[in-house]
């Protein structure tokens, strides 16, 4: 399965549109009404209303890849789902926003969609379900960024160049 994660600025409605039916499963951490609101949910995807700590992990230990699709683009929104995401070696699609670029590059790190674009995240999901080898890539990556560049070792490297 695919999953997505979170309630704050998500767009649900252009995920639910690119994987409206697609022969994948996906996963929607969100215990958010708000987030859902008008919303017709496909066949092929599970909303997981209740899903925190363990199961959370589970959740992305398990699953495929991770989209984030955002429909915000003036504030931070997605950068936590994300970084969980590098640091459980998981490729991404994401939409394209300035604060999630200052995470990772487009096709180094992540796939980054214009945000509300249904058929360029469809395209997105469709070339990382056929190319594992990018997938790979993308995910081997995004958990080599988040050691250098986010993990709690590498905060410490910065406070400590930082102070010393």
């Amino acid at each position: 399965y695919i999953l997505s994660a979170g309630r704050s600025g998500r767009d649900y409605g252009t995920l639910f549109a690119a994987v409206n039916g697609l022969d994948i499963v996906v996963h929607i951490v969100c215990d958010r009404d708000a987030a859902l609101a008008g919303l017709k949910i496909p066949d092929n995807v599970a909303v997981l209303r209740d899903c925190y700590d363990r199961d959370y992990m589970d959740q992305l230990r398990n699953c495929l890849f991770v989209v984030v699709p955002l429909s915000v683009h003036d504030i931070s929104a997605g950068q936590m789902v994300l970084l969980q995401a590098m640091a459980f070696e998981k490729a991404s699609i994401v939409s394209k926003t300035e604060t999630i670029e200052e995470y990772v590059r487009e096709g180094v790190e992540s796939l980054l969609v214009e945000q509300g674009n249904v058929s360029a995240l469809r395209d997105a999901i469709h070339r990382l379900l056929q190319h594992e080898p990018l997938m790979a890539r993308l995910a081997i990556n995004g958990r080599r960024s988040f050691e250098e560049k986010f993990s709690m070792a590498a905060y410490v490297r910065q406070l400590v160049a930082a102070v010393g």
